[in-house]
């Protein structure tokens, strides 16, 4: 599915391969991006300090922000504006997994973020006010920290010692006692 934003129109568009694209209902009143650096504090083995081993940085997460509020000309309440948000985004996929979201942005460009996962929606009304304020997270999907660490434990596991099976010619035996006898 991709996400894109039409700053010009204050929309939010959402399509899924091979479906029309559908206009998030509400009004696009922000977008948040938080990456954070991965750090893991450690003490010295003398007892005095620490240090910090720094192993990359976590998934990026996303938080959008929209308002939804009453429409007397089509009927449509803010809580149908939910329901339709709300269907748009809790889907799982034929494999079972939830559905992978293409984002189009351009601080999310600036971020190299391509695709997230929904990860929760939070609402919340306002006593005085017939507005509800919908907030949408996401997560980084396949982020460059994972495809490090992928080849790090790769790499790691290609430095190890192999034990390889390799066939023998069935003289070799007698081969090696000759050479053990002159080297005794």
């Amino acid at each position: 599915m991709i996400l894109s934003n039409d700053t010009s129109a204050g929309k939010i568009i959402a399509q899924a391969k091979g479906t029309e694209a559908q206009t998030l209902p509400g009004i696009y009143e922000s977008l948040e991006v938080q990456g954070t650096l991965i750090a893991e504090d450690a003490k010295k083995a003398d007892g005095s300090g620490s240090w910090r081993k720094i192993s990359g940085y976590d998934d990026a997460e996303i938080t959008v922000k929209l308002r939804l509020i009453d429409n007397p000309k089509n009927k449509t309440t803010r809580f149908d504006y939910l329901s339709r948000l709300s269907g748009i985004f809790k889907k799982i996929g034929d494999d079972g997994k939830p559905l992978v979201y293409t984002l189009t942005h351009p601080q999310l460009n600036a971020w190299k973020i391509r695709e997230v996962l929904f990860l929760k929606m939070k609402t919340s009304e306002s006593r005085d006010k017939r507005i509800l304020t919908a907030e949408l997270s996401f997560v980084e999907h396949d982020p460059v920290a994972a495809k490090a660490e992928e080849r790090k434990a790769n790499k790691t596991a290609d430095d190890g010692d192999t034990i390889e099976e390799t066939e023998v010619p069935e003289d070799s035996e007698k081969r090696l006692r000759r050479l053990g006898d002159k080297y005794e």
